[in-house]
C-alpha cells in the first residue's frame, strides 16, 4: 500500500519555550524516551526539580552529572537540573520561581508538566498556543476526564496533560510563587496548588485546550487511542493507570512525520487501523451502527466508584458501548531497521495467549 503524506517535518524550534517538571532522578531513565521524542534537538529549556540522590531508598540512583550528560547525548541539550529536599507537590509548585527564574529573553512560555506526559507533536502544540497573545496574562490547560474529580477537586488546570504559562504571568506570579505550598496536612496535588495561587493573586482564569489529555482512566484505555478523531496534543498516565508503551507507538514519526501518530485508517474490508497502536475490526451489528456516531468513542475503562452518571459527557461524549466482539491486534514492539524502516509487530491475544500476527513495514 502506497500512502502520500506531508513532507516530514524537521524539529521545530522550541527556544521560546521552557518546560519544568517534578521527579526523581531513578525515574528520569525510564523517561528518556518521552522526552526525546518531543524535546530532542528542539532547542527548548527543559528544567527538572529533583529529590536529593538517595540509594539507601532508591537502590543504584544514578546521579545528577550522569542524568545530565545522558539527557544531552540524547539531543535533549538544554537541560538543567535543581535539587529540592521537598515532597513532590512542593516541587511542583517550585516550580514556577524556578522557571522564572531561568527563563531567557526570548522565552515566552512557561510549561509545567509531570514526567510521564507525552506531547505527540510539539508543532501541533506551538500552533495551539499561536491563539494566544504571549504578551498577556495566560494560564492554559486541561481539566479531569473525569467530571468527578471536577466537583471534588476544582477547576484547575491538571499537571499531567501539561499547563502552559505565559510570560507575563509567571513575571505576576513570582512574588507569590514561594508562599504557594501546601498547609501540612493537605491533600491538595501540586497542580491544584499552582491554581489555586494563580486565583488568590491574579484574575487570570484557566482557558481549557481540550486536545490536551490527563487520561485519569484505569485499565483498558484502547478505546481512547482507537478513536477516529484528531491526534491529541498530549496523553498522560500511560504507564501507571494504565500501560501502553507510547514512546514505542510514536516510532512510526519516523518514516511518516509526527502528525501519523495514532491517525486512524479505515480500510474497505471492515478494518481499522489507528497508525501505531492497533489494528481492529468491530463487531457491532447494523442496528448499533446505525444509531452510532461515527467518531463515537469506544468505552473500554473500567468503572469505578469515582465515575458518575455525566464523568465523560464534557471530555469523550460521544461514546459507544464496549464491543465484546471486536478482533484487535495490539502493537507490541516496535523496531527501527538500520535502513531507515520501521517494523511494527501487531499481535492478537485471547487470555493472554498470543494467537495472530500482522507485521507492518513502514519505509
Amino acid at each position: 500500500i502506497t500512502l502520500e503524506f506531508p513532507p516530514k517535518k524537521q524539529s521545530p524550534d522550541a527556544s521560546k519555550m521552557i518546560f519544568g517538571v517534578a521527579t526523581t532522578l531513578d525515574r528520569m531513565p525510564e523517561n528518556l524516551r518521552n522526552f526525546q521524542h518531543w524535546a530532542a534537538r528542539t532547542s527548548a529549556r527543559l528544567v527538572v526539580v529533583h529529590e536529593p540522590r538517595n540509594e539507601t531508598l532508591r537502590p543504584g540512583e544514578p546521579s545528577a552529572e550522569e542524568m545530565e550528560q545522558l539527557f544531552k547525548g540524547a539531543g535533549i541539550e538544554r537541560i538543567t537540573l535543581v535539587e529540592r529536599d521537598q515532597g513532590w507537590g512542593e516541587r511542583f509548585v517550585s516550580l514556577l520561581g524556578v522557571l522564572h527564574d531561568r527563563m531567557e529573553p526570548q522565552v515566552e512560555w512557561a510549561v509545567l508538566m509531570d514526567d510521564d506526559t507525552f506531547f505527540l507533536d510539539l508543532d501541533a502544540v506551538q500552533a495551539m498556543l499561536a491563539k494566544y497573545n504571549p504578551s498577556q496574562l495566560w494560564y492554559v490547560g486541561a481539566l479531569s476526564d473525569n467530571k468527578w474529580n471536577i466537583n471534588n477537586g476544582g477547576l484547575y488546570a491538571v499537571g499531567g496533560a501539561g499547563i502552559f504559562i505565559s510570560r507575563p504571568l509567571l513575571e505576576t506570579m513570582r512574588p507569590f510563587a514561594d508562599g504557594c505550598f501546601p498547609e501540612e496536612g493537605t491533600m491538595a496535588g501540586g497542580d491544584t496548588l499552582v491554581g489555586q495561587c494563580i486565583h488568590r493573586h491574579t484574575t487570570t482564569k484557566l482557558t481549557l485546550e481540550h486536545g490536551l489529555y490527563q487520561l485519569d482512566l484505569h485499565g483498558d484505555v484502547t478505546g481512547f487511542y482507537e478513536a477516529p478523531r484528531p491526534q491529541p496534543l498530549s496523553v498522560h498516565h500511560w504507564k501507571s493507570w494504565h500501560h501502553h508503551d507510547i514512546p514505542a507507538v510514536a516510532t512510526v514519526a519516523r518514516v511518516c512525520g509526527r502528525p501519523c501518530v495514532l491517525q486512524n485508517f479505515r480500510f474497505q474490508d471492515g478494518w481499522q487501523m489507528s497508525n501505531g497502536f492497533s489494528i481492529v475490526k468491530y463487531g457491532y451489528g447494523d442496528a448499533e451502527l446505525a444509531v452510532q456516531h461515527p467518531q463515537a468513542m469506544e468505552h473500554t475503562w473500567k468503572h469505578t466508584e469515582w465515575e458518575i452518571e455525566d464523568s465523560w459527557d464534557y471530555s469523550f461524549a460521544p461514546l459507544k458501548e464496549r464491543d465484546e466482539g471486536k478482533v484487535q491486534f495490539l502493537m507490541e514492539k516496535s523496531v527501527v531497521e538500520l535502513d531507515g524502516s520501521v517494523t511494527l509487530y501487531y499481535v492478537r491475544r485471547k487470555n493472554g495467549i498470543g494467537n495472530g500476527l500482522i507485521r507492518m513495514i513502514w519505509r
